[in-house]
């Protein structure tokens, strides 16, 4: 049982039983926020990955070395990857 202030109204509460209260608000507008930040994350993460994989491709297509004969560890995942696929297998 909630105790009642000398200015409280009883009736407040059931009167307004689906208004949301300062506190109700805040948590849903941190919560939007955090959503929209996480999805954010997401899609930096996203173009960053498919930016990566183009430069890959790239770098594949035209035999374009930074360090000729040199893989880096990227460029063996990469081709994993791409070999797993594509269902082609290294023996």
């Amino acid at each position: 049982m909630k105790p009642i202030n000398k200015f409280q109204s009883i009736f407040k509460e059931s009167s307004h039983a689906g208004a949301r209260t300062d506190i109700d608000n805040l948590v849903a507008k941190e919560r939007s926020e955090l959503i929209t930040q996480a999805v954010g994350v997401v899609y930096i993460v996203f173009i960053m990955g498919i930016t990566l994989a183009i430069l890959l491709e790239l770098k594949t297509a035209y035999q374009i070395d930074l360090f000729p004969g040199i893989n880096t560890p990227f460029d063996d995942v990469y081709r994993e990857a791409k070999g797993a696929i594509n269902g082609e297998s290294e023996q």
